[in-house]
């Protein structure tokens, strides 16, 4: 019995860095929206305006949770920003999830 705690206590252990290391992941391909909007010189309700003529609306508000990392993108979106800001969508997918 002791021995199956054990196992068990590990497994949480292991789990816990996983979902720490997917968190660090999203938030290092969040910054880098942020990084390259900036970069461009665009504000966020520049982006929001682009985004809703490909046809994604966004809010200002939606952009910040996103570029902060708390908030995943629709697929659409997704694909709407990583076009307006020459990303690769693989990476803002790995990113959001």
């Amino acid at each position: 019995m002791r021995r199956l705690r054990g196992l068990t206590e590990l497994r949480l252990l292991l789990l816990t860095l996983y979902v720490a290391r997917l968190r660090h992941m999203a938030s290092e391909a969040a910054s880098q929206l942020k990084h390259v909007r900036l970069r461009r010189g665009m504000t966020l309700q520049e982006l929001a305006d682009k985004c809703a003529a490909g046809g994604a609306p966004v809010t200002e508000s939606a952009l910040s949770r996103i570029e902060r990392g708390r908030h995943t993108p629709r697929p659409k979106l997704r694909a709407v920003l990583a076009g307006l800001l020459d990303l690769d969508f693989d990476e803002i997918q790995r990113g959001a999830a």
